[in-house]
């Protein structure tokens, strides 16, 4: 098999995973060499060959005695672990030790529901861990109190080519984002480009129905009644809802938020765009967002949304997806492992995947916030701060050099399930800082998509393509497999995938312009706008007078909005020089 081949199954590997912020794909590593050539060995198979001192800055360096980290980080439901096996011990962790001399050990873990509070409980305590996995606010929190490392130095010298690389895939804008003063602060995960919020209907009550599937918003809001209104799930019973909705309006709250339906009216949650006079302004306070919302509480008045919406976090409406009360909502690109696969396991719902449509002729664009969402940084004070960077080194490596004999230690693994099948196991998320390359999925689909139309596999290895490709010739003949159906959901013709991949080709994206550092304001008031905004956005579609969005404008620009805007221009002035 050729290096290039074993690549880019390595590539798909965390290319087509569903978590979202944890992929990691093929970057230029992906040339194939001359067939002459003798195999080069990995940066790690060279530094345990040579084993050079920490002290010559080597990025794969061992350490002569083990060095203790500890981190605190979320561990999100889809985490599985082999038999024996946990978060504090497992093939990642014991790698981590026998090539770098690194003991790597978990202060704390939580998942995407708490770990925002405890995070936040433990700086307010000042005992904070080693290494901590955090987000922009705490960035600023953390380093104005003189409570982080400066890495500046330490990614300079061990930061290795292939991790500088991934780093700069975004013109290093991630990598700006963490620095202060010219001094860096953390190690980024560099955020996609590639919009991820898509429409997701089942095409088996569109059927029933009658309906055709959606070219406009007008033709969504005319599926939403049907399926709230005409029994699509043949019950007899009024128990449907047209479209699911819960209780969060932030940009990152999917599945199941407002992004995509806000997107069709031309307004973009928590983003700040051109505003046509030369400088940047905040989407959520300007008249389309208000179009949006009174357009949510015409809908939630007629019964198409949960009447208990206000309360029910992602988690519940998942519930009522599974159980077939909703058909119909707006989702990130992997909803069809969580919860769809569920869904047509359960009673075979034909969910299918859109591209979000507009209210008028001008196409919907969805934002995209080209800055790093994760952000690792170093205790103040902690005696080796370029152990970070050694972890990002050698998942880089060992990702984009990943061997035959590896793949199942290091990114995947199958074991029994205990009923005659096999289990996936994403073992590559056991790593806690891992870069990616967003768009090598979409190589990886037509491989994947070619294969199964010709029949032949011989390009793509033995790891996840191959997988998918089993799974796609399967799902053509025998429709009982849930892992070939979501296979077929997200790879196949007309899938997520294909859905991103139109956004890429016509450019469906609006950049949202700010990405630079928490400002002074942000970090003491944004906290208090998003619960104002949450307040005045639901009360709005529980059915308040719409003139409450123009009082909210008022008060978000009172309570601190003005400034922040103020802030956010300055710097942009400063960037446009």
């Amino acid at each position: 098999m050729s290096n290039m081949t074993i690549q880019k199954w390595a590539s798909a590997v965390l290319a087509l995973s569903l978590s979202a912020a944890v992929i990691t794909g093929c970057s230029s590593a992906n040339v194939k060499p001359n067939a002459t050539e003798a195999p080069q060995p990995s940066p790690t198979e060279a530094a345990a060959e040579e084993s050079e001192s920490p002290a010559e800055a080597d990025p794969f360096g061992k350490y002569d005695s083990p060095v203790q980290l500890k981190m605190a980080r979320l561990v999100d439901t889809t985490f599985k672990f082999k038999p024996g096996e946990s978060i504090d011990n497992n093939d990642w962790n014991k790698l981590f030790l026998d090539r770098l001399g690194i003991d790597l050990k978990y202060a704390w873990t939580a998942n995407q529901q708490q770990y925002p509070q405890k995070m936040n409980v433990t700086i307010a305590s000042g005992d904070i861990p080693d290494l901590m996995q955090v987000w922009g606010p705490q960035v600023s929190q953390l380093a104005d109190a003189d409570s982080l490392a400066d890495l500046t130095e330490a990614y300079e010298k061990y930061a290795s080519p292939r991790l500088k690389e991934l780093m700069n895939l975004d013109g290093g804008i991630a990598l700006n984002t963490a620095k202060r003063d010219g001094k860096l602060y953390a190690i980024p995960e560099p955020a996609s480009t590639v919009p991820n919020t898509m429409l997701f209907i089942r095409k088996d009550w569109l059927d029933k129905l009658g309906l055709d599937e959606p070219k406009t918003l007008q033709d969504v809001f005319a599926i939403s009644e049907a399926f709230a209104t005409q029994d699509p799930d043949g019950n007899g019973k009024k128990d449907t809802y047209g479209i699911g909705l819960q209780k969060d309006f932030s940009k990152n709250k999917v599945p199941f938020g407002i992004e995509g339906l806000a997107s069709g009216f031309h307004a973009y949650l928590d983003t700040w765009i051109q505003d046509g006079k030369g400088g940047l302004t905040q989407s959520t306070i300007l008249p389309e967002m208000r179009d949006v919302l009174l357009q949510l509480q015409e809908m939630y008045k007629g019964g198409q949304i949960d009447k208990e919406f206000g309360v029910k976090d992602s988690s519940k409406v998942n519930q009522d997806v599974v159980a077939g009360r909703i058909g119909m909502f707006y989702g990130p690109q992997w909803s069809p492992a969580l919860p769809l696969k569920d869904s047509w396991a359960n009673d075979k719902a034909d969910w299918r995947s859109y591209g979000v449509v507009s209210i008028d002729d001008k196409p919907a664009l969805l934002p995209v916030k080209p800055n790093g969402q994760n952000y690792f940084v170093v205790k103040k004070g902690y005696p080796n701060p370029e152990a970070a960077i050694k972890l990002a080194n050698l998942f880089a490596d060992i990702s984009l050099n990943v061997t035959e004999e590896n793949f199942n230690k290091y990114m995947k693994s199958s074991i029994d399930d205990g009923n005659g099948g096999k289990s996936v196991i994403e073992v590559f998320k056991y790593a806690p800082i891992r870069l990616q390359n967003h768009e090598a999925v979409f190589e990886n689909m037509k491989l994947i998509n070619d294969a199964v139309k010709s029949g032949d596999p011989s390009q793509l290895g033995v790891g996840d393509n191959l997988a998918s490709y089993e799974r796609l010739k399967k799902w053509e003949t025998d429709k009982t497999d849930p892992n070939a159906w979501q296979d077929w959901a997200l790879l196949g013709e007309g899938g997520t995938y294909s859905v991103q991949e139109m956004y890429v080709r016509e450019n469906r994206k609006i950049n949202d312009e700010y990405w630079g550092p928490t400002t002074e304001t942000m970090s003491k008031k944004q906290s208090t706008l998003d619960k104002k905004k949450e307040e005045v956005f639901t009360s709005i579609v529980l059915g308040a007078p719409i003139e409450e969005f123009d009082k909210f404008v008022s008060d978000w620009k009172a309570l601190g909005g003005d400034e922040i805007s103020k802030e956010v221009n300055d710097w942009y002035a400063t960037i446009k020089q």
